[in-house]
């Protein structure tokens, strides 16, 4: 009997890794079938916003790294031991928007950079502060309406009661094992479950739709449009961080920016 469920381990783990596999292709699947905005072509974008991009194309996360961007360039953020630290800076301090007031506010009570994508407080005055945007492109139909927020956050629960499912047949079939087995599989159903809630991504904030991607694709073109012939300018480099995030700043000077995000967070959250 212990030698039989000896042997079905390899395969219920191979089965369990495969069940997550389809209950995530599955929720991705329903997402795209379900966002029907791709259909109406978006109007090209007229002005562009930095902070509007990058609340668009990553919610109050890519609002952070922009505004920690934007503040380095300024000279009151450095590179700190456990991510970024507040520079006090001799000359005149230059005038800083709201957003960028309040995120550096943060970093200079923060020991990681990673734990502001945590900070309630600081997110809570971010949507405050980011709500003409979110107003704007929801009126242009750039952004997943409520109702498909509300669809991750079932994809999480039904995508979760299958792996439960599948893992108290595991526990069945392999309890002569001891208590050892059931611990494992316990603590590999639990894992399991909290990273189909990361990869769905059930608590993010607002975030664009099809017609919304398809939006920030023109943006970036009427972007190399405009500044194709210009001399590069801070506004330049706050615009091109907003389309692309902090990954293009790799190899320059401002790079630990992005290793300072890296170590709590990834690019998309």
């Amino acid at each position: 009997m212990k030698s039989e469920a000896l042997a079905l381990v390899p395969q219920f783990a191979l089965a369990y890794a495969a069940l997550f596999a389809a209950v995530y292709g599955l929720a991705l699947l329903y997402f795209r079938l379900a966002d029907r905005s791709g259909e109406r072509p978006p109007q090209a974008p007229g002005s562009l916003d930095p902070y509007e991009i990058a609340y668009l194309r990553g919610g109050p996360n890519a609002v952070v790294k922009l505004a920690s961007f934007a503040l380095r360039r300024q000279g009151l953020v450095r590179e700190g031991e456990r991510g970024l630290a507040y520079s006090p800076s001799a000359k005149p301090r230059p005038a800083l928007g709201a957003i960028e007031e309040r995120v550096l506010a943060a970093i200079a009570n923060t020991m990681e950079s990673a734990r502001l994508f945590t900070d309630a407080e600081l997110r809570a005055s971010l949507l405050t502060l980011c709500a003409p945007y979110e107003a704007r492109l929801g009126a242009l139909g750039l952004l997943e309406p409520p109702s498909a927020r509300r669809a991750r956050r079932d994809a999480w629960r039904a995508g979760g009661a299958a792996l439960t499912l599948a893992a108290l047949y595991g526990l069945l079939r392999l309890q002569s094992l001891g208590a050892g087995v059931i611990l494992t599989l316990a603590s590999l159903n639990f894992v399991a479950i909290g990273g189909l809630w990361w990869l769905i991504d059930v608590e993010a904030g607002p975030r664009a739709n099809a017609r919304g991607r398809a939006w920030l694709k023109l943006a970036k073109r009427e972007a190399q449009r405009q500044l194709g012939a210009a001399v590069p300018t801070p506004e330049a480099a706050l615009l091109a961080v907003a389309l692309n995030g902090l990954g293009i700043l790799k190899g320059t000077s401002d790079a630990f920016i992005a290793k300072a995000f890296a170590k709590g967070t990834s690019e998309s959250k």
